[in-house]
């Protein structure tokens, strides 16, 4: 697979304008029907160590402002979890790209009034200058079956007017450490479950 380009990402489509961004990334040895296999079924049950520090709020937190449902740790993270929070899928390239994305005041930790979302469509189009959008991917960015696949997770945010820029600026400064920590360990999460599908995993965190 050759290596992917923010010119060709299904990311750079949906947000080519940003203020903010992070990203990390994991090399997995499993193909990436596996790989994207487990990032649809990846579950809060599978990342222990960010449930017990309470960390993993950090992700739906931040993209919607309202900490998800921890009746059951099972259900699916992407398909279930983050929906529930605001968020929605915004693009999906099959086994290479997965795109998630948010709209609300972020940097208002009380009440992040997050927008309903009834398509990529409406993302796109929303314009309110108050208002922050976010959208994270997670894709395959080089690699092959022999020597891994890397696969990274990257976010950005754009905020839409000067106020709201000024506002997440504050916010980011203290919340991009976590933040990046959270999405290694969710990046984790789906290695050990892509790997043990094709057989290379021992389970190990």
């Amino acid at each position: 697979m050759a290596d992917v380009t923010s010119e060709t990402t299904l990311l750079a489509t949906i947000l080519p304008t940003y203020e903010f961004r992070g990203a990390v990334s994991v090399r997995i040895h499993a193909t990436p029907r596996d790989i994207f296999r487990a990032v649809d079924e990846v579950s809060l049950a599978d990342m222990p160590l960010a449930r017990a520090l309470g960390a993993l709020r950090y992700l739906p937190y931040r993209l919607s402002g309202r900490e998800p449902d921890r009746t059951d740790d099972t259900r699916s993270f992407i398909h279930e979890v983050l929906p529930a929070s605001g968020n929605m899928i915004l693009a999906r390239e099959p086994d290479r790209e997965l795109v998630i994305g948010a709209i609300g005041k972020f940097h208002q930790l009380a009440d992040q009034q997050p927008v309903h979302l009834t398509d990529a469509t409406a993302f796109t189009a929303f314009d309110d200058p108050a208002y922050q959008k976010l959208v994270m991917a997670i894709r395959i960015d080089d690699g092959d079956e022999t020597d891994g696949y890397t696969l990274t997770l990257e976010h950005r945010t754009h905020a839409l007017g000067p106020a709201a820029q000024r506002g997440f600026r504050r916010y980011w400064i203290a919340i991009k450490p976590g933040g990046n920590f959270v999405s290694w360990l969710l990046l984790r999460a789906i290695k050990r479950r892509a790997e043990q599908r094709y057989g290379t995993g021992n389970g190990a965190t």
